[in-house]
């Protein structure tokens, strides 16, 4: 199976769901906070509270006879075809008339005439809806101020009944006790009956709240859904379940950068046909002064190697990554590791620097071989010359393996010997492939426990599957937040084709201190402070004052 076909497909599931709440849960309470604000804004800005009060009619039955018709009180008879009529018999001029006039008349029982500037359209704006249940009508009258809506309910209440027995050709009163109409009120107008209608402020703010919740997470699932960057480890697992995660490296934040990193200086010994360099930033002309060149650096790797300086979640992360790659090979006498990305920019280089410089660490003899050779950066990372005799000139057999300039670092009771590209060649490619590189790895397999090598990005050339003969495993590095995964299984796929094998993934730039990955990974070598490793350790204030003070 293609370990990189899983890496096409989108699987959306109740542990992604989770993952991206819980990854982006401070920013959709931020969204839903501002949408409760500005529920409860709008509400208290341009809404004002309404009242409502229903009030219900019950619609009698009636029949013809020859005085007229005759109310049948109880039997449904033709009401249930009077029902359909009232709606519109309610909303007409006569009954908006009715209850206008005694709309007044309750008004002025009470001494006022709050009312006397109404129309009838006024009245007919207040009431917003009538429903019918087979004889039973419900009528809605709605407005800003309880006592006027329950004032033009009663007028509504007390009116009706008379304009339908008029309308209907009844001539009895209406709502006696002692004659009948063709309606009668079944529950009137009052305070029990008029209720605030709507949410209030607190209830726009939890609607806004819950709307802005439900939209932010929407959108954030659909953005992480079409997002192709590799974020985390999440990504990598659900998209390339097949290769494994062999390390994750903390984006390298150094308090105390210098050129080539203290525990990884270059040693002044010199081995028998090899040179050493100290540092590319000065040399002496032919009368012995100093010269300062101009630095051709174009990337910082100041303090970015391994040494007791290095922050310890560094450091502890390059050794989780050596004991993965220990396992991948297990029971090999020399193991090569290759290392590449789909593209530039991923920190492949420096992570072959400090991997390598992890190993000799266990003292063990260490050789780094710096096979980009259209873009090379080991001998940036480390500071040499790249002027002097390196890998290009030994696979072109312009100087022989005697000659070839091989940099000595002690690494803390291991050796590693760095060589470097040498001069860009015109076909990198053609040498790779050549039988000289095949007797070169085989000769030094001889020398060294472990060989790293350092490639070119898999989607730019071919040069990274073309010595897949020679290579033990791969070490696929990805950086977070940059690389692309539909690029990433384009690039396994390459070298899938040429027959590599893929040991498993190096995340590199990861930040640690963001969502859970801090706690969960990091948070536990807090502990070991207390027993004074490192600068995070009981003696960091000593520390602090020897690294502002040298002689001290």
């Amino acid at each position: 199976m293609n370990k990189s076909s899983t890496g096409k497909q989108q699987a959306v599931d109740l542990v992604y769901l989770l993952k991206v709440f819980r990854n982006n849960l401070l920013w959709i309470l931020v969204a839903a906070l501002l949408a409760a604000l500005i529920g409860g804004g709008v509400r208290a800005l341009f809404m004002s509270t309404r009242y409502t009060t229903e009030i219900k009619f019950l619609v009698n039955g009636f029949s013809q006879t020859d005085d007229g018709l005759q109310i049948d009180v109880g039997e449904a008879g033709d009401a249930v075809n009077l029902v359909k009529a009232i709606p519109a018999v309610i909303q007409s001029d006569r009954a908006l008339d009715a209850a206008l006039d005694k709309l007044k008349e309750i008004a002025h029982a009470n001494g006022s005439s709050a009312y006397d500037t109404y129309t009838r359209r006024d009245v007919g704006d207040m009431i917003e809806r009538i429903t019918t249940n087979n004889q039973v009508v419900t009528v809605r009258i709605t407005n800003q101020e309880r006592q006027v809506a329950m004032d033009v309910a009663r007028s509504i209440e007390q009116s009706l009944a008379g304009v339908l027995d008029y309308n209907l050709g009844i001539e009895n009163e209406s709502n006696t006790e002692t004659r009948s109409s063709v309606i009668k009120v079944l529950n009137g107008a009052g305070d029990d009956t008029t209720t605030r209608t709507g949410l209030g402020i607190a209830g726009y703010a939890a609607v806004g709240f819950a709307i802005g919740f439900l939209l932010s997470y929407l959108v954030l699932v659909l953005f992480t859904y079409f997002d192709c960057t590799v974020h985390g480890e999440e990504e990598l697992k659900v998209y390339f379940p097949a290769i494994p995660l062999i390390g994750q490296i903390p984006t390298w934040e150094n308090r105390y950068g210098n050129g080539n990193g203290k525990g990884a200086s270059l040693s002044a010994k010199s081995k028998p046909g090899t040179e050493s360099r100290t540092t590319p930033a000065s040399r002496q002309n032919d009368q012995g002064a100093s010269v300062t060149r101009k630095p051709t650096l174009r990337k910082d790797y100041s303090g970015r190697l391994l040494s007791p300086e290095t922050p310890f979640a560094i450091s502890e992360s390059f050794k989780l990554l050596r004991t993965n790659l220990l396992y991948i090979t297990k029971g090999e006498s020399c193991p090569v590791y290759a290392v590449t990305s789909a593209y530039v920019d991923a920190g492949k280089s420096l992570i072959t620097a400090n991997t390598a410089i992890a190993f000799a660490q266990m003292g063990k003899r260490v050789l780094l071989l710096d096979a980009d050779l259209r873009c090379p950066a080991q001998h940036r990372i480390f500071g040499t010359d790249p002027r002097v005799n390196g890998l290009s000139e030994l696979l072109a057999g312009l100087c022989k393996p005697e000659e070839v300039t091989v940099n000595h670092l002690d690494c803390g009771g291991g050796e590693l010997d760095v060589i470097t590209s040498g001069k860009n060649p015109p076909n990198p490619a053609e040498l790779l492939a050549s039988q000289r590189m095949d007797q070169l790895v085989e000769r030094y397999k001889a020398v060294y426990d472990y060989i790293f090598i350092d490639l070119p990005p898999v989607c730019e050339v071919s040069d990274a599957g073309i010595i897949s003969r020679l290579v033990t495993g791969y070490a696929f590095v990805v950086r977070a937040g940059v690389s692309d995964r539909r690029v990433i299984a384009s690039a396994v796929d390459t070298m899938e084709g040429y027959g590599a094998s893929v040991g498993g993934f190096v995340l590199n730039d990861v930040n640690i201190k963001s969502g859970s990955y801090y706690h969960s990974r990091y948070h536990g070598y807090g502990k070991y402070g207390r027993y004074g490793y490192g600068k995070y350790g009981r003696y960091a204030e000593e520390y602090g004052k020897e690294k502002r003070d040298p002689q001290s």
